[in-house]
């Protein structure tokens, strides 16, 4: 399976899954209000299960940031019931591996994000 159809999938299911919070890679615009999220990830790294196939690992973090705490923590729930131990097209595993919430103070009042590390892995 290749790179970009995991990715696909992974973002897929969070479009299946928490369609009321837009997900972006990286960074969103500055002018894009909450509820919205975004996703980073680490170096993507082999590993060699077996002489026939390669297996592959990606930690992604999904931060998604809202107006208050009660959202925050849905957040966090939604994540992980998207992702945790959940079955992924093309992928043999997906578990959470962190959860954070955290206040954020600005001009415009307490904005909330909720982070959540998730391990994905696949064969090729």
């Amino acid at each position: 399976m290749s790179i970009s159809t995991v990715f696909t999938a992974i973002k897929a299911r969070w479009e299946s899954q928490i369609p009321s919070t837009p997900l972006r890679f990286f960074q969103a615009q500055g002018t894009t209000k909450p509820p919205y999220a975004d996703y980073s990830f680490s170096d993507i790294t082999p590993n060699e299960p077996d002489t026939a196939n390669r297996d592959w690992s990606v930690n992604m973090n999904f931060t998604a940031y809202n107006l208050t705490d009660d959202l925050a923590f849905a957040a966090a729930d939604a994540i992980i019931l998207a992702y945790d131990r959940q079955p992924i097209t093309g992928l043999y595993s997906s578990l959470v591996q962190a959860v954070s919430i955290q206040p954020h103070y600005g001009d415009q009042g307490a904005y909330w994000s909720t982070s959540v590390s998730v391990e994905f892995r696949w064969q090729s």
